[in-house]
C-alpha cells in the first residue's frame, strides 16, 4: 500500500475513533500555523476597524517642542476643547510632546524630530509651536512662522506687544537668498535680542512670550525657561490658534 494511503487511513480511523484529545493533537500538530495566522489577520482586521470607527478629527494641534506633558495635561486638553467651544466627542484637542530637538548636537532625535516637524507643517496637520527660544530661532529664520500683526486685531496687537518675539527680516532675506544661491559660506548673524525690536533693521513678530502662563507651564514642563508661542503658516486653524493665545493669557 502507498505511503500517502496508508497515512490517510490512519488519518480517517484517529478522526473517527480517536478521543477527543487525540482529535485535538492531531488538528494542532498539522494547522497550528494555520489557526495563529487567521488569529492575527482578524486582530488587526480589528484593529484597524475599531481604530477608524473610534477615531476622531483634529479640532487643535499645538506642538510642545522639547515639553514634557504633567500628570494634568490629559484633562487640560479637555479643558481647552470646552474653552475654544470643539465638542470632545467629536474632536480632540492635540498637544503634541513627542519631538525633542537641539541643534548644537544634531543626534539622532534631532534628526528624526526636525524630519517629521517639516513633514507636518508641509502638510499643514498642526497650529502652533510652543518652545524654547533657542530651538524656535531654526524655524524663525525658515519662513514657516505667521507674522503675527497679520493675525492679531488691533487690540490684541497693543495686549501682546510687550511679549512678542521678534526676527529680524533683513537676516531672513540674506539666509533665503544664501540658500537659493547654495551659498555654503554664509552665516547668518541672529538678534541677540529677540525681545528688543530696536536692535534689528527689519522687526518682524513671528511669536509671543508665554513662559508667565501659568496655566501653560503648569500642565507642561520644558528645558528652558524662556517659552515661545508661535503660529505656524500652514495652519487650517489661525482663528483657533489665536483663541488658545488668549485663553492661556487669560488664565
Amino acid at each position: 500500500m502507498p505511503v500517502m494511503d496508508e497515512f490517510q487511513n490512519e488519518r480517517k480511523a484517529l478522526l473517527k475513533n480517536g478521543t477527543t484529545k487525540d482529535k485535538f493533537s492531531y488538528f494542532w500538530c498539522y494547522y497550528k500555523w494555520h489557526v495563529i495566522l487567521t488569529i492575527i489577520i482578524i486582530a488587526a482586521v480589528v484593529s484597524l476597524i475599531h481604530t477608524y470607527v473610534t477615531r476622531k478629527d483634529v479640532g487643535f494641534y499645538a506642538v510642545m517642542l522639547n515639553g514634557r506633558a504633567n500628570e494634568s495635561a490629559e484633562a487640560y486638553s479637555l479643558e481647552v476643547a470646552d474653552a475654544l467651544g470643539i465638542d470632545s466627542e467629536k474632536s480632540e484637542v492635540l498637544f503634541d510632546t513627542t519631538m525633542y530637538v537641539d541643534f548644537n548636537r544634531m543626534d539622532d532625535a534631532t534628526i528624526s524630530s526636525s524630519q517629521k516637524m517639516m513633514v507636518y507643517i508641509a502638510a499643514a496637520e498642526f497650529d502652533v509651536i510652543v518652545t524654547d527660544t533657542a530651538s524656535l530661532e531654526h524655524y524663525a529664520y525658515t519662513d514657516v512662522l505667521y507674522d503675527l500683526r497679520d493675525l492679531l486685531s488691533a487690540e490684541q496687537i497693543e495686549k501682546y506687544e510687550p511679549y512678542f518675539y521678534y526676527i529680524d527680516k533683513k537676516v531672513l532675506d540674506e539666509k533665503m537668498a544664501a540658500s537659493d544661491a547654495l551659498d555654503s559660506s554664509y552665516v547668518p548673524v541672529y538678534p541677540a535680542a529677540p525681545s528688543k525690536p530696536e536692535t534689528m533693521a527689519e522687526p518682524v513678530p513671528v511669536g509671543i512670550y508665554v513662559k508667565n502662563c501659568k496655566d501653560l507651564t503648569d500642565n507642561f514642563s520644558f528645558m528652558a525657561d524662556d517659552i515661545v508661542f508661535s503660529v505656524v503658516v500652514s495652519t487650517t486653524r489661525p482663528e483657533m490658534s489665536i483663541q488658545y493665545l488668549d485663553y492661556i493669557f487669560k488664565k
